[in-house]
């Protein structure tokens, strides 16, 4: 923690590298101390307008660790308007479109959400892990029906996977389970579950 901090102070101080600060944004973020990393990434972004990881980490930073979705959804927002990522470059595309989805879904932006996580699919080579990351984060603010009909325009998309198909029915099973369990337990006046519903 603090002594690598200081360290890559050090190395910093005599070889100046934008690499070096965020390696001690990363660390500060990592250690809980969100506003030097926040201000580190904004110095990094000044001296260096043309390194997006270090805008990509900080808008990452605001959704999900400064719990400022909107904020970071603009960040995101802007990173693409800005077209700073070489659109080759599909690592970087698809990060910034998940995680853009996913503070679009803590913002409470459902349908750009959705449309986000499309467009990381769509350009996406780890098809199965993006679906993954979109899942727990549909799971985290339980909205089980959201990814359900993300799911479905998935496998409507073309090169679906059988994965997706698999994803796909067992999200529809726990989906119509929960809506059985909820019902019977309606019944017996427990009303709310956990999970997906």
């Amino acid at each position: 923690g603090t002594d690598l901090i200081a360290e890559l102070h050090s190395w910093d101080s005599r070889y100046p590298h934008h690499l070096f600060k965020q390696t001690v944004a990363m660390t500060l973020a990592d250690l809980g101390k969100t506003k030097e990393a926040h201000r580190i990434y904004q110095v990094i972004a000044e001296e260096n307008p043309s390194f997006y990881e270090a805008r990509i980490n900080d808008a990452i930073l605001h959704y999900r660790d400064m719990q400022k979705p909107a904020v970071a959804a603009e960040m995101f927002k802007k990173i693409l308007a800005k077209d700073l990522i070489d659109r080759q470059d599909r690592y970087f595309l698809t990060r910034v479109w998940a995680h853009y989805g996913a503070a679009l879904l803590g913002s409470g932006d459902f349908k750009s959400a959705e449309q986000a996580f499309l467009n990381a699919l769509d350009i996406s080579k780890e098809k199965n892990e993006l679906l993954g990351f979109a899942g727990k984060e549909y799971r985290k603010i339980k909205r089980a029906k959201d990814f359900l009909k993300l799911l479905q325009k998935t496998v409507d998309r073309p090169r679906p996977n059988g994965f997706m198909y698999a994803l796909l029915g067992e999200v529809q099973s726990e989906d119509l389970n929960l809506l059985r369990m909820q019902s019977c337990w309606n019944q017996h006046g427990v009303n709310s579950i956990t999970g997906w519903a």
